[in-house]
């Protein structure tokens, strides 16, 4: 029997004057959609409820190793008490995730790499050879799906 192969996602991501053909594994693109959703809640309960799980057993660890106590469920959610929420490092930033995630030779080939103000490179795939990283995306055996409102869900931020 045959081993189904990774479905990767993907989409367009414009930020500023830059534009960025984005792929993520689906999987994990649903996981951060969800987080992004859970992130603009009203209340604290709303927001546990919209967390996936996993992500919000991290969420709830933070609170207790730092022995803070996680603010109650009717009260007004603030997405700035979140660990590494206000420093950028949480959730996961997909552009740069694509480094572990798109194999490093399709990289190397396609796309630019770019820096931060704050030196964290990511790559940069030129959304006018779409059709060219597609299917050197599939030859290494990776399914596509374009999908551009979850890859947009997934990349708030």
């Amino acid at each position: 029997m045959a081993t189904a192969k990774p479905i990767y996602v993907f989409g367009v991501v414009t930020r500023g004057d830059e534009s960025n053909l984005v792929f993520i594994p689906e999987p994990e693109a649903k996981r951060l959609a969800a987080i992004y959703d859970a992130i603009s809640a009203k209340t604290w309960g709303e927001f546990k409820r919209r967390m996936p799980t996993d992500d919000l057993q991290e969420v709830i660890s933070y609170f207790v190793e730092d022995e803070e106590e996680m603010p109650s469920d009717d009260a007004k959610f603030e997405p700035d008490l979140l660990p590494g929420f206000c420093d950028g490092d949480w959730p996961d930033w997909t552009e740069q995730r694509m480094l572990e995630w798109v194999p490093r030779s399709i990289i190397q080939k396609y796309a630019t790499m770019m820096t931060t103000a704050i030196n964290e490179s990511y790559p940069v795939l030129d959304v006018s050879r779409k059709d060219e990283i597609v299917a050197a995306i599939q030859n290494a055996r990776f399914e596509c799906r374009e999908d551009q409102e979850l890859v947009r869900s997934a990349c708030r931020g």
